[in-house]
């Protein structure tokens, strides 16, 4: 039977008035769904307007409760790997499910998840079912059983709930869940969440996902460069992070994070941690919440096994002494950051002992203390006088945008991935031949350095904007940091290169 047919059986079953009382009896302005089964057609009608439909159509505002034209139900997401453990058990077993856009859409856990999800908490159960006959059963009884489990499980009387039966099919899990007030609940669809491996299925053949699962890449600094970085690495399938930052998020800083207005407050680890259990559930984080300038030692024992160290912090004392810990262990470190206003910025890749380290392309004029950014009022009350009033500091603070941010931050990610993967057979041992160089500029707007710079428009034989420009620099012979010489002063370097 078709699809219209249907309709139109259905359509005459229900005691509709006629279509002209249905029309005069509503407002006669307001345009009504027609259905006209002499066509098949749906028609927007208003009863001030001529019918152009047949004699049999019919208003059809109460279908979408017989079926025809009705919502999808709502959907419950479980974890592949926790329904496997409840079949074991065999024993109902109480969760917690998380339920957003009006209650259609439930994240169901069996266990704590690592990072909690959106939404407002449901009190969940799970149940696992001796057979698929048994589950074909359950929707006749779901009251009698959320009331029977309640009880089992001790459970609080709650006015709503998620239920979800599982059993082993031949080939994989068969899942029913059900979820609503007490008595009554309504059915629900079901997707089993497979394991997180999954997450990283289409950036096979690009990404060697097995190498970076087993990479350990530190950050420091999390904020709107750092805290990009973080979002890309994770979402590359990088497994093992260890973030450093000591401040927490405040209101200024979420034009530009990847947090948003929830984790107002919360220390930058914590919620970068979160941020990135999301995208890949299975990595492990580690937090620090410290000044590196203050907590050297602490620093140093914490990056001693990492394999990457990425500088995002937003002073160049930190990165000198990021750069002074990455050549003590052999780490190769990575160094973004945005010049004043973001009209630009620079990335610098350290790989000790083969190449420049920080201090010989600071030292070389390439990077200047008078360039950086001055994002926040903590960063611009410390690098000036004490004299100068908190007024005339504030009108000194002049950050990017985010879309400024984001190509420095991307650049740094991917450096850190090609350095990742180096020596691998992925689409990324072609990038180790483009990416030769150690040090990289961003033209971002035609200001200050790129003023000169030819209008972008259809010229791409000249320097223009929204480009890389890979720069070749050496290794300076004589440099106090890398050279095997007495300790440095790095305070001593920012001093003379501020002035």
């Amino acid at each position: 039977m078709t699809t219209s047919n249907k309709i139109k059986n259905h359509l005459q079953s229900m005691t509709n008035p006629t279509l002209s009382d249905e029309l005069e009896r509503q407002n006669p302005n307001r345009e009504q769904l027609v259905f006209d089964p002499a066509t098949g057609e749906l028609v927007v009608l208003r009863a001030d307007q001529p019918s152009s439909t047949g004699p049999d159509a019919v208003v059809i505002d109460q279908i979408a409760e017989d079926g025809f034209f009705a919502t999808d139900a709502p959907r419950v997401l479980v974890q592949a790997s926790e329904l496997a453990a409840i079949l074991e058990r065999r024993t109902a077993q109480s969760g917690l499910a998380f339920a957003m856009d009006d209650a259609t859409v439930f994240h169901a856990f069996a266990n704590a998840p690592a990072a909690r999800p959106s939404g407002a908490a449901w009190p969940c159960i799970f149940v696992a079912a001796p057979s698929a006959d048994a589950m074909a059963t359950v929707d006749a009884r779901i009251d009698e059983i959320q009331q029977s489990l309640n009880r089992q499980l001790d459970a609080p009387a709650a006015p709503v709930g998620v239920i979800v039966f599982v059993t082993r099919g031949p080939n994989n899990f068969i899942c029913r869940a059900f979820a609503g007030e007490a008595g009554a609940m309504a059915e629900c669809t079901v997707d089993v969440v497979p394991a997180a491996s999954e997450i990283f299925s289409r950036n096979r053949g690009i990404l060697e996902t097995d190498v970076l699962a087993t990479k350990k890449v530190a950050i420091v600094g999390l904020g709107s460069g750092g805290s990009q970085i973080c979002v890309e690495l994770a979402r590359a399938g990088v497994g093992h992070f260890v973030l450093f930052d000591f401040d927490r998020l405040e209101l200024s800083n979420i034009s530009r994070h990847v947090c948003g207005t929830r984790d107002l407050g919360r220390l930058k680890t914590r919620a970068m941690r979160d941020d990135i259990l999301q995208r890949n559930p299975s990595a492990t984080v580690e937090i620090h919440n410290i000044d590196i300038n203050t907590e050297s030692t602490a620093f140093d024992q914490a990056i001693a096994s990492v394999d990457l160290i990425i500088g995002a912090t937003d002073n160049n004392r930190s990165r000198f002494n990021i750069n002074a810990a990455a050549l003590k262990h052999q780490i190769v470190a990575l160094f973004g950051r945005a010049t004043t206003r973001a009209a630009g910025g620079d990335v610098v890749r350290v790989r000790p002992s083969d190449g420049p380290c920080l201090a010989c392309i600071f030292s070389k004029g390439l990077m200047q203390a008078a360039d950086e950014e001055r994002s926040q009022f903590r960063q611009a009350r410390s690098e000036t006088p004490a004299y100068v009033s908190d007024t005339d500091v504030a009108a000194t603070i002049q950050p990017g945008l985010s879309i400024d941010i984001a190509p420095i931050a991307n650049m740094t990610a991917r450096l850190a991935i090609v350095e990742l993967s180096r020596g691998g057979q992925a689409a990324m041992l072609h990038l180790e031949e483009d990416l030769q160089a150690d040090f990289y500029i961003w033209a971002n707007r035609r200001e200050r350095i790129y003023a000169s710079y030819a209008p972008m428009a259809y010229d791409f034989r000249s320097n223009t904007i929204l480009r890389w420009y890979g720069a070749r620099v050496s290794r300076n012979a004589e440099c106090p940091v890398c050279a095997p010489v007495q300790a440095f002063d790095f305070d001593s370097l920012i001093t003379e290169r501020s002035h």
